[in-house]
């Protein structure tokens, strides 16, 4: 008996027959048929074809003629009688789901043309790179030149500019919109935990499917990826880009002032207007919230790690042999500067020296003495209050313990050093050091001389 064919109706009276015969059909075709054939495509096409078609007859009377005949044509054609203004076809076709999956259904075979349209023209490009390898570049070339020469960029800034401010206008109305309506955005930002795991899901997956393969066969593909990447011309990269930096620093210096790069002007100008919109009371609370939040993290992990001591351990194991590698690196390096000319290197290194700024540094030395005596002066017992708490929270048995204990045992590493050095160093300390000049430290040397003395000569007495 043979098979009777399935009509699955459409809204907007759009229809697609199914069954047995069906496979002859485009499985892609009829879906798209479906929309275009609704009245709301149907309408934005009977507008713009029309237009698009006079605008290609352009001037000449036969041609546009004709053209203009053939848009009233397809104007007609796409009307309908019997349509109803404002009646949604294409959101009913939408809301239909027997028309979802008959696009669903479609997808393998979009795809499949899809990446064979792609694999052919892959295919044909690269034959065409074997015989010429600028193939693209001298055919388009012309029509990238004409079209640098020809271009009014005034005309398009402006246009960019007015663009974006427009654009910048319809956000702040979609944002007005949304914000009116404060449920919806809460439900919008609840999307964002669904794809972000989306995405770790995802993630996750393939990197596992990584690490399913032998170690070898990862280190190949990884590094030859690393050993593919053109490091001559990175290197010609950065010496463009460091090139630009020195001109800029230049340039800078011949445009501003006297003593007054022209960059150091601006960013002294954006940083006035930065900071004049900044609310001082936002940005200390911010300060203190973002304090608490690391001590909050802090506190979790913490609380964390004591379900999980076993990693507390294996971090106690590996910490202090990770510094190996700092060590390692530190040697190189001293490696590097005995492996070179001698002459060569004491040249840079006292060239280097001698562009340190002791002056700056003398200054800074100089503004934190005097803001510790003004903090004295302000209020004399801040300092000393500050010490007395950390002194008296101190547990001073376990100090006196612990300090004992460091000084022995360094005392007992460091005896050939201390022999060494402590000799020259109580010579230098008590003859020129301790010597009396002719300047304003001359009392405070004696009286300090005299101390030594008196300690020196001190004697316990018997118990």
């Amino acid at each position: 008996m043979q098979e009777m064919p399935v009509r699955s109706a459409y809204p907007g009276r759009i229809e697609k027959v199914t069954g047995r015969n069906s496979g002859k059909h485009d499985p892609i075709a009829s879906p798209l048929a479906a929309i275009l054939n609704t009245r709301e495509v149907r309408e934005l096409l009977a507008n713009i074809l029309p237009e698009v078609l006079e605008t290609i007859g352009g001037d000449k009377k036969g041609k546009k003629y004709v053209f203009r005949w053939v848009g009233n044509y397809l104007r007609k054609s796409l009307s309908r009688p019997q349509d109803v203004l404002r009646q949604k076809q294409l959101q009913s076709l939408l809301e239909d789901e027997h028309f979802i999956d008959s696009i669903v259904t479609s997808f393998p075979s979009l795809l499949d043309n899809l990446f064979q349209t792609m694999n052919t023209l892959m295919g044909s490009m690269n034959d065409i790179y074997v015989r010429y390898p600028e193939f693209f570049s001298d055919r388009l070339g012309a029509g990238v030149d004409k079209w640098v020469e020809e271009t009014d960029f005034a005309e398009l800034k402006a246009c960019l500019e007015n663009s974006f401010r427009d654009l910048t206008g319809l956000l702040n109305r979609l944002n007005n919109s949304m914000f009116e309506r404060p449920a919806k955005v809460v439900l919008l930002m609840a999307l964002v935990p669904p794809l972000t795991n989306f995405l770790l899901t995802g993630l996750n997956d393939t990197v596992r499917r990584f690490n399913d393969f032998p170690p070898d066969l990862v280190a190949d593909a990884m590094l030859s990826l690393f050993r593919e990447v053109d490091s001559k011309t990175m290197g010609a990269l950065f010496n463009e880009v460091i090139e630009l930096g020195r001109k800029l620093n230049v340039g800078s210096a011949l445009t501003g002032q006297t003593g007054q790069p022209q960059f150091r002007m601006d960013l002294r100008k954006v940083m006035h207007e930065l900071l004049s919109e900044i609310d001082e009371e936002v940005l200390c609370k911010f300060r203190e919230a973002w304090a608490q939040g690391k001590e909050t993290v802090n506190y979790a992990m913490t609380h964390a790690l004591k379900s999980r001591p076993e990693i507390v351990m294996h971090h106690l194991r590996t910490a202090p042999s990770l510094q190996n590698y700092k060590y390692r690196i530190l040697k190189n390096k001293l490696n590097l500067l005995e492996s070179l000319p001698e002459e060569q290197i004491l040249d840079a290194l006292t060239s280097g020296f001698s562009r340190i700024d002791g002056d700056s540094l003398a200054e800074v030395m100089n503004i934190t003495a005097s803001l510790v005596n003004r903090i004295r002066d302000r209020d004399s017992t801040a300092i000393r209050n500050l010490f007395d708490e950390v002194v008296n929270s101190l547990d001073m048995h376990e100090c006196e313990e612990a300090v004992k204990g460091l000084i022995d045992d360094i005392g007992a590493s460091l005896k050939p050093v201390g022999k060494t050095l402590l000799p020259y160093f109580i010579q230098v300390l008590t003859g020129e050091w301790m010597h009396t000049e002719d300047d304003d430290n001359g009392q405070d040397l004696e009286s300090a001389r005299a101390a030594i003395i008196q300690f020196l000569n001190h004697k316990e007495l018997p118990v």
